[in-house]
């Protein structure tokens, strides 16, 4: 046996994590049959030809030729690679390599759910040349401070969050001060800086014997002595990785840890706000900061001093949206109204959020008025805290009108905002002080009014608030019915988009009412219907809907505006409280997975746009396998949705034990309305069997079956105006979009296909391998010339066969798919295909041909 040989490598350069391929020859055609060594370390093989091998630089690996070993022999470059550092404070450019091997069942977690005890890990961090001189006196202090947002949050949930917090002994951090943080900026250098600081916190909070997977979110608290930084938040990570000459960090959590990077002398309502950054209830993220900072009109951002996710450092509760969110309220606490057309008049009574949630049955916490799907009021009491016999840690310093307090009304939209919106998601419809008795909030477009009656008690405040609608309003006001398509959970998936094929109707995958399964297995190169819902919300009536069905390819996560439109379809009406379904053909790609959007006209009267439209991001594939599995490799795009160039950072949330994950780049530089294209690599690493449950009822795999998972882009986000008493306020990051992936490996399977003929049928027959029962075969059958083919799905047995009878008379158009041209018979080919199998990657047969005369008579 020839040994391999090594003709060249590249690049010959980089971090931990970089995909190097080697060219040369002898190499084994089976990936787990060559061993590729950086500097005498072992990589991962990718994938493998007798040519060309793909591997990753592992961490730890040293600078050294590329050695490859097949068969017990081995070759190596001519050339050394060259391991690099990961890139430094200010260094510019993109990012290094996502790699890591997944751990736990890998479902991605949407976020921190608030309610029950969450435990967040605060890790105390010092750089080279700030060294606390008292250590613990400085760490007592952290801990004294943090702990009133423990008392925040017991007291305004109702003691639903009790924040549990554990704190490390100081962590020496390997660089710097100016390593980590941009004084330009006053914050941690964002991206370079940050990812070092929360990969050497990781570590060294390992190394001090703690479980990361213990925890839902991980606070980095560093030293400062004396100086500042505004704070991080809004962002999470299952993996923390940094390489330099002199450290070697790539560790890798069950489930994504919310992230939160802070000062040792940052006040507690900093910190309270940054731990709301990665609270999630029923799939709201408080992801909105509600500060005046960056607004061209500072006045626009009215409600910031009565929410936390606005000026933080005078401590308010959050406002009635995010309090209901969040679920700190009982539902009976909360008065639900939908606006519409007809007169309505009714005195409700409110009690501000006090030191115990209110039970008395004729009072509620807060109304909610619904205008539509994306437009909310809410009325709620607040009362000023803080004097005599009160404890109450928030609301110490909200503006009043007069006396303590009074009443609050909040506009809330919840539909899709662009970035560059000038605009909040959350604030008043009065001026920024609680409104005083006889205060009447008016929106006169709607004819509604909010009046504010006189307390009836204090401490806590109780008042009675009248509401009014349509009691002057003419037969055609604005506004008065709503166009709704919803996502689901993430904003990128959606159960309002689904893909039919046929043979059309509901598939077995949907039985369960779930449309993403079907979906997400479109026939290529064949006719598909290509399916949106839309519901229509409010008092009247839509006509004439206009709905328009786009595509982009390849996916990706942020959107520059570069759809294309495959076709628009009119609905004549919609009833009030009513939906429709309507339908486009679509001819997909072979091979090509392509983000969808559907996106419903707007209409005058309509009560809110931005509800609109919706996008399905979701790709299911499939690894077929030998053993172990080969790789799944997606391209995908990065899209910057600014004006101007940005950095937009990658997560990768969520991959489960048994599945490596690599991308190119944590972030990308991504010019004004540009993509950038990267390929994710998902990577099975044992045998199937430890996978595959399906083939034997009732057993269950050593490893998960599937391997789902988010990619996530951010976009780092700095405010430049201080606010009072909070002053600089806390840096973001936004989402700007997210792909679900998921893996799933599955058997290479080997159909064969048969035919036999009689008088009035054609029987096709057939065996799949590897054998396992009840799984789908479809038989396509079309005559030569046609465009789409006749569809038959059959279920195989046991052993893997299937067989279908085709009458004749289907196939020669009495009631076929091809009767508009009365065939007289014919040449006619047929295959079989395993597109939706449990068991078996998708596969397709070698075609069978047959000849078909009509009857006579």
């Amino acid at each position: 046996m020839l040994g391999p040989y090594v003709s060249g490598s590249g690049p010959m350069h980089g971090p931990p994590g970089t995909m190097v391929t080697v060219s040369g020859r002898n190499f084994a055609p089976a990936r787990w049959d060559n061993t590729v060594r950086f500097g005498g370390v072992d990589g991962l093989v990718v994938s493998a030809s007798s040519t060309s091998l793909r591997a990753i630089v592992p961490y730890g690996a040293a600078d050294g030729p590329v050695e490859v070993e097949t068969g017990g022999r081995s070759a190596s470059s001519t050339v050394d690679f060259v391991v690099d550092p990961f890139p430094a404070v200010g260094t510019g450019g993109d990012g290094p390599p996502i790699f890591f091997h997944g751990a736990g069942e890998g479902q991605p977690s949407a976020g921190v759910d608030p309610i029950g005890t969450p435990k967040v890990l605060v890790v105390c961090c010092n750089a080279t040349d700030k060294v606390p001189s008292d250590p613990s006196t400085t760490r007592s202090a952290i801990m004294t401070e943090f702990d009133h947002a423990v008392t925040y949050y017991d007291q305004v949930s109702y003691g639903r969050t009790r924040l549990d917090l554990d704190y490390t002994v100081w962590v020496a951090l390997g660089g710097a001060y100016t390593d980590y943080v941009d004084a330009s900026i006053n914050n941690i250098d964002n991206p370079d800086g940050l990812n070092r600081i929360m990969a050497e916190a990781a570590q060294g909070a390992v190394d001090q014997g703690l479980d990361l997977d213990d925890y839902v979110a991980m606070a980095v608290v560093l030293f400062l002595d004396g100086g500042f930084i505004r704070a991080w938040g809004g962002w999470s990570s299952s993996n923390f990785s940094y390489s330099d000459a002199a450290t070697s960090i790539n560790i890798t959590t069950s489930a994504p840890l919310g992230l939160m990077a802070i000062g040792d002398n940052a006040d507690w309502g900093r910190f309270a706000h940054e731990v709301a950054h990665n609270f999630v209830d029923a799939g709201a993220v408080l992801g909105e900061d509600v500060y005046s900072s960056d607004l061209v009109d500072p006045a626009v951002a009215t409600a910031q001093s009565f929410d936390l996710m606005g000026n933080h450092d005078s401590h308010p509760c959050f406002s009635a949206h995010f309090m209901q969110q969040l679920g700190y309220w009982d539902a009976s606490n909360v008065v639900e109204l939908d606006w519409d057309r007809n007169p309505f008049s009714q005195t409700y009574t409110l009690q501000a959020h006090g030191s115990v949630e209110n039970a008395a049955t004729s009072r509620a916490h807060a109304l909610r008025i619904k205008i539509g799907s994306g437009l909310f009021y809410y009325v709620e009491v607040r009362e000023r805290n803080g004097g005599p016999g009160n404890s109450l840690v928030f609301d110490t310093a909200i503006p009043v009108g007069s006396g303590t307090g009074g009443v609050l009304v909040t506009k809330v939209f919840t539909d899709r905002v662009d970035l560059n919106q000038e605009m909040r998601f959350v604030t008043l419809l009065h001026d920024a002080l609680t409104q005083s008795s006889g205060a009447v909030i008016e929106d006169p477009l709607r004819g509604l009014r909010i009046t504010v009656g006189a307390p009836t008690s204090t401490n806590p405040l109780v008042v009675d608030v009248g509401v009014e609608w349509a009691q002057t309003i003419g037969p055609n006001p604005a506004g008065t019915f709503d166009l709704e398509m919803s996502q689901s959970g993430a904003s990128w998936v959606s159960d309002d988009v689904w893909v039919d094929r046929q043979p059309w109707g509901i598939s077995p995958e949907q039985v369960d009412g779930s449309t993403v399964a079907t979906l997400e297995r479109p026939r290529p190169g064949e006719t598909n219907r290509l399916y949106a819902q839309v519901r229509c919300t409010g008092a009247d009536a839509a006509a004439d809907v206009k709905m328009t069905y786009y595509a982009i390819s390849p996916p990706g996560v942020g959107d520059n505006g570069a759809w294309a439109p495959i076709a628009t379809t009119l609905i004549p009406s919609i009833a009030s409280g009513g939906s429709a379904d309507a339908f486009v053909r679509w001819t997909p790609t072979v091979g090509e997975h392509t983000c969808l959007k559907v996106v419903a006209g707007n209409q005058f009267g309509e009560v809110s746009p931005g509800n609109n439209q919706v996008q399905e991001n979701v790709f299911h594939f499939a690894a077929p396998a030998s053993s172990p599995p080969d790789p799944v490799t997606m391209t995908f795009c990065v899209r910057n949705p600014r004006e101007e160039k940005v950095v937009l950072s990658v997560e990768a949330l969520g991959a489960a034990q048994g599945y490596v994950v690599h991308v190119p780049h944590r972030w990308v530089e991504v010019d004004a309305r540009g993509e950038r294209r990267l390929e994710l690599t998902v990577l099975p690493t044992s045998d199937i069997k430890n996978y595959l449950f399906l083939e034997k009822p009732g057993r269950r795999s050593e490893l998960p079956s599937t391997a789902w998972g988010d990619l996530v882009g951010r976009l780092p986000h700095s405010y430049d105006k201080e606010l009072p008493v909070t002053g600089n306020p806390g840096s973001t990051h936004r989402t700007v979009g997210g792909i679900g992936v998921s893996v799933t490996p599955k058997h290479r399977g080997d159909i064969r296909l048969d035919k036999d003929e009689s008088s009035d049928s054609v029987y096709l027959t057939g065996q799949v391998r590897p054998a396992a029962p009840q799984q789908r075969v479809t038989l396509a059958i079309r005559p030569e010339r046609a465009d789409d083919p006749m569809v038959v799905d059959v279920l195989t047995d046991d052993d893997g066969r299937f067989w279908a009878q085709i009458p004749l008379k289907a196939l020669l158009g009495h009631d076929g798919p091809w009767a508009a041209r009365k065939l007289r018979g014919g040449r006619f080919e047929a295959w079989a295909e395993t597109t939706s199998s449990q068991v078996w990657a998708p596969t397709r047969s070698e075609p069978v041909y047959f000849d078909v005369d009509r009857p006579q008579g």
